[in-house]
């Protein structure tokens, strides 16, 4: 039953971390089509900062997608 239960929260975290990881893969690309030409940046800190954060997540889901898939394969095995 507990492995039953780990297996179904495993589940949840991982479409949580795709859906998020879909979110955000969208906003960027929504921003950088707003963007026709980068002399139109007003403010390039922002422009690079969003970017930054934006890698940083989506490094941070990636690993955690890995993480339990190696974890639901030890749990297979």
């Amino acid at each position: 039953m507990i492995k039953l239960i780990n297996i179904i929260t495993q589940n949840i975290i991982l479409l949580g971390c795709c859906a998020i990881s879909i979110f955000i893969l969208f906003v960027l690309i929504t921003f950088i089509k707003n963007v026709d030409d980068f002399a139109a940046i007003t403010n390039m800190y922002d422009y690079i900062r969003m970017q930054n954060i934006t890698i940083k997540i989506d490094t941070i889901i990636f690993k955690t997608i890995v993480i339990l898939s190696l974890s639901r394969i030890n749990n297979a095995i």
